[in-house]
């Protein structure tokens, strides 16, 4: 029964033992003294009071090269996790975090052991940040699943450490720091770059005008594995009538697979901990389609967003300039090229001509690669990049149908404003300089 479910979801959120951090460096404590390791306990359960936070930016990085795509290429030049997520805390700090401070942490898997000496670099002149490996309870198989079943399982490609991140995002990110004390959350990945400044605090901005979830860009996402729509259909046909307000369940009905692209997103996590979304987030974790289907958080998320929160709780942000690219690698023979993703121009941060030239300098990365001549890059008003983001902006396509129910920021957002600037500055914008 749903009372059921929640006194579990209630149990397990409770009794979860503290991670011993180190409170000076934010690295996990390993074979520390017990009188140490009780104090590591104690700050790590009350960092967020402590620091005079409730919110809090996370990655969960890899510091050498991907688990799932090998050893990368941007364009024709080498890239590993580190330089990534180095460019990226770059332009965070840079353009927002330096504004409004609040904790920022990394996170990483048990199968990753960056060196002291490279996480100390990291944090260099970036206040607030630190770092946690996440192990046992956090990065670790459900009941019944073996590794070495694996190559079994839907896109075998995608390694076993992929679908715990999946995991992490769609399920166990929530009691992990809402045990912490933390209330609001923002998801960063390592390729993710604010490439204009935000000249406002997004977590309060939230709190101020009752938005419980925010994301940047939309997409379509297909790729959700077998029988996952049917599972949520069978949960939605046994919730009693008034649990799912008829507009979003027709909107959800006439578009599954509508998403937010969920490598940016702020949350308020009491909406993921609280029924019907906790629930309905147990039923899928249960069924364990997140590592034999490689059902994605994406849209795990976006489709507990788009039946459970009313629209104008949802907030669709447009007034900063973000890229999130994700470039081929692993098996594909066009290493380094583009795969999805791209530049999402935002509305106020540039000038027409500044935009022009961000196109130019992203079309640029990929020139001098002869592999990236069949994947080049959509220039949209709004886009520059792949064309899963790029479809949103056909206004007769169902994606774009779907976003007009939710919230912009700016609001009124009027296709006019593309010759407004606001923001002088271009920080963060690659100019052809090898990372």
């Amino acid at each position: 029964s749903v009372h059921s479910n929640l006194l579990i979801w209630t149990r397990f959120v409770t009794d979860l033992p503290p991670e011993p951090l180190d409170v000076v460096t934010g690295i996990e404590v390993r074979g520390v003294g017990v009188a140490r390791a009780r104090l590591a306990h104690s700050e790590a359960n009350n960092l967020a009071t402590t620091t005079g936070g409730r919110d809090i930016i996370v990655y969960l990085a890899q510091f050498g090269h991907h688990s799932s795509y090998g050893e990368q290429t941007d364009g024709r030049n080498s890239i590993t996790g580190a330089t990534k997520l180095n460019r990226s805390l770059a332009t965070l700090y840079s353009n927002y975090v330096h504004r409004f401070p609040c904790d920022v942490m990394v996170f990483y898997g048990e199968d990753d052991n960056p060196s002291h000496d490279m996480l100390h670099t990291l944090q260099q002149g970036r206040p607030r940040l630190r770092f946690h490996q996440l192990n046992g309870t956090w990065w670790s198989l459900p009941h019944g699943l073996r590794v070495e079943d694996s190559g079994t399982w839907r896109q075998p490609g995608y390694s076993v450490g992929y679908r715990h991140m999946i995991q992490w995002y769609a399920v166990r990110i929530w009691p992990f720091l809402t045990k912490r004390g933390y209330t609001h959350v923002m998801r960063m990945d390592d390729d993710s770059y604010i490439q204009s400044a935000i000249q406002y605090n997004m977590f309060e901005y939230m709190r101020q005008h009752d938005k419980r979830y925010a994301f940047r860009q939309p997409c379509m996402e297909a790729n959700v594995g077998k029988g996952l729509f049917e599972l949520v259909d069978d949960y939605l046909n046994g919730l009693s009538p008034g649990m799912v307000d008829p507009k979003n369940l027709d909107a959800y009905r006439s578009n599954k697979i509508l998403g937010f692209y969920n490598n940016f997103f702020i949350a308020d996590m009491g909406f993921f901990m609280s029924p019907p979304a906790s629930i309905l987030l147990d039923v899928i974790e249960k069924s364990k389609k997140i590592y034999e289907q490689r059902t994605n958080d994406l849209i795990i998320q976006s489709l507990l967003v788009r039946l459970f929160l009313p629209p104008e709780q949802v907030l669709w942000i447009r007034d900063f300039t973000y890229e999130h690219t994700t470039l081929m690698g692993g098996a594909w023979k066009e290493k380094g090229c583009l795969q999805n993703g791209g530049i999402s121009r935002g509305i106020g941060a540039h000038s027409d001509a500044e935009w022009k030239q961000i196109q130019d300098s992203y079309d640029g990365r990929f020139l001098h690669n002869p592999l990236c001549a069949s994947k080049k890059a959509v220039r949209k008003a709004w886009h520059v990049g792949a064309g899963d983001i790029a479809q949103c902006e056909d206004p007769n396509g169902l994606c774009a149908k779907g976003l007009q129910q939710f919230s912009t920021k700016p609001p009124g957002f009027d296709e006019r404003w593309n010759t407004v600037s606001w923001h002088s500055s271009v920080v963060g914008v690659h100019d052809g300089i090898p990372y």
